[in-house]
């Protein structure tokens, strides 16, 4: 823990960022450290504020120097960590974080971080070194299980437990828009331009489901052609940014297949943009959205491109990545004739292309 360092005027401070004052929290933050420029705890929050604001040199500046003051606190080196890869100084923040797990082996976060970096760096036998220390940790870790089937090709489940999408999206929903803006996400924008060539100009006259909406990337282009508009997602905090947006008439916290599954023949299209990437076999999903489709409804949805001639694989990203004969397949088998299946790059990962294919599906 960081020590109490002149607690009343921290917490003060604390307090108004609670409150969502945080331009007021940083100049109390600025008023501590004048007085008192090694405070750790004002260096740390007021480092987290202009991380947050996207000052990032300043920020690490700030870590640096309570790190300095008070190299055994754990949380420092975390956060140090975690502005270092803001700024893809990626080694460095590699070494952050393998330091706040050496003072802190139970900090389970640190170890997420690591795990996520050393894949991005294909180093997947320390990946997988750190996911088992994580289980150690959190036996029962769904995101863990998860990420060391994916990097070690053991034990894959069928698709992503309920769970782990939870996990995940929940820790990154606050930040999700501007990460995705930063890997030049193109599915929301080619999507809609696929839904405006089958339906031409919006008339505000469709029941559409954004299943697996998220924080509502999909939802301004959407909202034109709906006369309802839908969204369902299983993370709370994606829900929150995407009720936030105004544009959806109906949000629910629900699994898709469930949700589709409980409103036979209610929608004229079903958008899934990058959802059908945590699920294995597709026929399940398929099979749900064909039961919410209206008769020559359709779906339009993206997944991830295995270049192999069969079958689906969960890849060491945690996402399946599917092959056109396994979605040709599974389009077959649930009721759903293929319109169009585009092969496309999804976004930017680590400086590569992530390969993908849009469908455009009616029942």
């Amino acid at each position: 823990m960081i020590p109490e360092d002149r607690p009343d005027r921290i917490e003060e401070a604390k307090a108004l960022e609670a409150e969502g004052r945080t331009e007021e929290a940083a100049a109390l933050y600025r008023d501590i450290l004048e007085q008192d420029p090694e405070n750790v705890r004002a260096l740390n929050n007021l480092g987290t504020i202009w991380e947050n604001d996207g000052w990032l040199d300043s920020a690490l500046g700030l870590l640096d120097r309570a790190i300095s003051t008070a190299p055994e606190i754990p949380v420092l080196h975390y956060n140090r960590g975690h502005i270092l890869q803001g700024l893809d100084r990626t080694e460095e923040a590699i070494d952050a974080y393998r330091q706040a797990l050496a003072l802190a082996p139970g900090m389970t976060a640190a170890a997420r971080n690591l795990s996520q970096l050393l894949y991005g760096e294909d180093r997947l036998e320390e990946a997988a070194e750190v996911l088992r220390h994580w289980l150690t940790v959190e036996p029962e870790s769904a995101i863990a299980r998860h990420a060391l089937a994916a990097v070690t090709g053991e034990g894959a489940p069928d698709r992503a437990a309920d769970d782990y999408v939870t996990g995940i999206f929940d820790s990154f929903s606050t930040s999700y828009d501007e990460k995705m803006a930063r890997l030049d996400y193109a599915v929301p924008g080619l999507l809609i331009s696929r839904l405006a060539h089958l339906r031409g100009e919006p008339a505000g006259s469709l029941a559409i489901l954004d299943a697996g909406c998220g924080t509502g990337l999909c939802a301004e282009t959407l909202r034109p052609y709906a006369r309802t508009l839908q969204g369902v997602d299983l993370s709370a905090g994606m829900l929150a940014r995407a009720r936030d947006r105004g544009l959806y008439d109906e949000l629910t916290e629900e699994e898709l297949t469930a949700a589709l599954l409980s409103r036979p023949g209610a929608f004229d299209i079903v958008v899934s943009a990058d959802t059908l990437i945590y699920f294995g076999d597709l026929r399940p999903a398929l099979a749900a959205i064909a039961v919410g489709l209206r008769p020559s409804g359709h779906a339009l949805f993206s997944v991830e491109r295995l270049d192999e001639d069969d079958g689906f694989r969960l890849g060491p990203s945690g996402r399946y990545l599917h092959s056109r004969r396994h979605i040709e397949e599974a389009l077959a088998a649930t009721g759903l004739t293929a319109i169009k299946i585009e092969e496309l790059t999804l976004r930017r990962e680590a400086g590569k292309d992530v390969a993908g294919y849009l469908v455009i599906a009616e029942r």
